[in-house]
């Protein structure tokens, strides 16, 4: 069953009009009266906004997704995937610790962490590929966050897994280098940091070849008709606009 969610204003702000059935997907309706976008009501409309995305998940809880969130080291990946758990209870798992796993344990395989994004993405593709494959036919929601995706890579899987795969990627091709790396040094989450520990001349080395990636990722999703989101500027407009494509009906590719 899938449902319509119509949303409508009232003198005090977005209420609730109606939830009807509807035959393709959840489409969500808003209606506003020109008087009515003070920043009070725009503020109920993103509490809305939230409410309706975890009814809306609810509701559609037959069709198991699996979310997949990649893009460059330092886009804040893993702080959205933790909102996204917050917001819709789908847990999330990074990637990075499964390229570890493969770095210290079987180093025979030739993946170490020292390797550019998209060399570790092309060799842990084929266990990628397999792992979403099983977990699409586990039917179990699911979000995968981290770098070792590529845009070009994961069109096979959104062609033979149509409306059960949600995908985004994000970077910062627009950056200024010396704000990234300030930025990096005051949001690091501390212990188990792996970058804030190294030198400041690794750390600007590292930000300014991140800036340069997400420009060859901004380009495959845009070939490949994937959403992709720069996060350079207003972070937490940003990142709101990164789980609204997350929970959006399917639409990739």
């Amino acid at each position: 069953t899938h449902n319509r969610l119509v949303v409508g204003s009232s003198p005090t702000g977005p209420t609730i009009i109606s939830l009807e059935n509807s035959t393709s997907y959840t489409q969500i309706y808003f209606a506003y009266r020109k008087d009515a976008y003070s920043s009070f009501n725009i503020y109920l409309l993103r509490v809305l906004w939230v409410k309706i995305l975890r009814i809306t998940t609810e509701l559609n809880r037959d069709i198991d997704l699996l979310y997949i969130l990649s893009g460059t080291s330092r886009s804040g990946k893993t702080i959205v995937a933790k909102e996204f758990l917050k917001q819709t209870g789908i847990p999330y798992m990074s990637v990075d610790s499964i390229m570890m796993g493969f770095t210290n344990g079987i180093p025979e395989y030739g993946i170490h962490d020292r390797l550019w994004p998209n060399e570790i993405a092309v060799k842990m593709w084929p266990f990628f590929k397999a792992m979403c494959e099983n977990m699409i036919w586990s039917e179990v929601d699911y979000l995968l966050e981290g770098e070792a995706f590529l845009p070009h890579l994961l069109c096979e899987l959104l062609d033979n897994n149509k409306n059960r795969v949600q995908v985004a990627f994000m970077g910062y091709g627009k950056a200024n280098l010396e704000e990234k790396v300030k930025d990096v040094k005051a949001y690091s989450h501390g212990v188990g940091d792996w970058l804030i520990n190294e030198p400041d001349e690794y750390i600007e080395s590292h930000i300014k070849n991140m800036i340069d990636y997400s420009s060859l990722i901004q380009r495959d999703c845009a070939k490949h008709r994937l959403a992709y989101f720069d996060m350079s500027h207003d972070f937490e407009s940003s990142m709101h606009r990164v789980l609204d494509s997350l929970m959006q009906p399917t639409s990739n590719r």
